[in-house]
C-alpha cells in the first residue's frame, strides 16, 4: 500500500509538474492508473494544496479573456478543464461579459489586418475568427454591416 501512495504521488507530481490540473482531473488521471481508492484520497489529501480549482480557473479566464474569447467559450473550456459548475458561474459573473462596444473595438482591431482585402473577404475572415472565438452571428452581424455597409453579403 506504502508503495503503491509514493508511486502515485510521484505521478501527481510528474503531472502538475507540465501542467496546472483541476481535482477532478487529477482524480481521474488516478483512477485511469488503477489505483485502489483509498490511494487515490491519500494521494489527493496530500496534493490539496497544490490542487487549487479556483486559482486554476480565475487564470484561465484571464487567459481566455486576453485572446477574446466570448464567455461562453470560456465557460465550454472550463467545463472541459472539469471546473466544478458553481466555482465557474460565480468566477464569470465576476467579470464583465462581452458587450457591444467590446465586439465592436475587436472587429475594428481585426479589419486593421484585412484592409488590402476585398470587403466580402474581410467580413467573411472576421466573421470566422469571431465565430472561433465563441461569439454567435447574432453578436456581431450587425457591427459588421456597420463597419462594412457596402456589402450586402453578410458571411
Amino acid at each position: 500500500m506504502k508503495a503503491m501512495i509514493i508511486s502515485a504521488e510521484k505521478d501527481v507530481a510528474r503531472w502538475l509538474k507540465n501542467k496546472f490540473l483541476s481535482r477532478q482531473e487529477v482524480l481521474e488521471k488516478l483512477r485511469g492508473k488503477n489505483y485502489p481508492a483509498e490511494v487515490i484520497e491519500a494521494v489527493l489529501e496530500k496534493a490539496r494544496p497544490l490542487l487549487n480549482d479556483e486559482l486554476l480557473a480565475r487564470n484561465l479566464i484571464e487567459h481566455y479573456q486576453q485572446k477574446k474569447f466570448h464567455p461562453q467559450l470560456i465557460r465550454e473550456k472550463l467545463r472541459q478543464r472539469q471546473i466544478p459548475p458553481e466555482l465557474i458561474d460565480q468566477l464569470l459573473s465576476e467579470k464583465n461579459p462581452a458587450g457591444q462596444d467590446d465586439i465592436l473595438a475587436l472587429i475594428k482591431k481585426i479589419a486593421s489586418r484585412y484592409q488590402k482585402l476585398s470587403v466580402a473577404t474581410a467580413r467573411r475572415r472576421i466573421a470566422s475568427y469571431l465565430t472561433r472565438h465563441g461569439y454567435s452571428p447574432e453578436d456581431f452581424i450587425a457591427l459588421l454591416e456597420k463597419i462594412f455597409p457596402d456589402d450586402p453579403e453578410v458571411t
